[in-house]
């Protein structure tokens, strides 16, 4: 169990391998799974246009940048 919690993700937020997209094409996951990555999508655009008026960009909560990893 340990193993499963600690295992670290190099893939992005929303964005699986192609093992795990493929399951979720057979399944109803892939709808809903499609408009997360849209959401993701969007909040991206706001975060680079919120960016360009900042004197110092914050890009650390950019969806692209989070991954789809939580380290125990």
């Amino acid at each position: 169990m340990m193993y499963i919690l600690s295992d670290y993700r190099y893939d992005r937020l929303g964005y699986y391998d192609e093992k795990f997209e493929n399951i979720f094409k057979e399944t109803k996951v892939e709808p809903i799974l499609a408009k997360f990555k849209q959401d993701l999508n969007q909040v991206e655009v706001e975060i680079d246009s919120n960016n360009k008026s900042r004197i110092i960009p914050y890009p650390f909560l950019k969806p692209s940048l989070v991954l789809n990893s939580i380290s125990i």
